[in-house]
């Protein structure tokens, strides 16, 4: 089973790290994840650049984000994932 973990420190506000709390873990659930480390790579990029567009209805304020993504590979092999965007 996967786990996930997220930390977000808001600035400008409080509303982008809520959102973030609210709804970056639900992208991860519906990501296809595969045992390429490569690609999963890419898919966690893509996964925090999409919040880009999404979060335009803030413009006064933002968020760091920093996450743990732990998902068992089809050996059954924990990987973990780390990301970071932000100061």
């Amino acid at each position: 089973s996967d786990a996930f973990f997220g930390i977000y420190d808001g600035h400008g506000g409080a509303h982008v790290a809520h959102y973030l709390a609210e709804h970056f873990h639900e992208k991860f659930a519906q990501a296809s994840f595969t045992d390429d480390d490569a690609q999963n790579q890419q898919i966690i990029e893509h996964i925090f650049t999409s919040f880009d567009a999404e979060l335009e209805q803030y413009p006064s304020e933002g968020s760091t984000a920093t996450i743990a993504y732990i998902r068992a590979d089809s050996a059954g092999k924990n990987k973990a994932y780390i990301a970071w965007v932000g100061d």
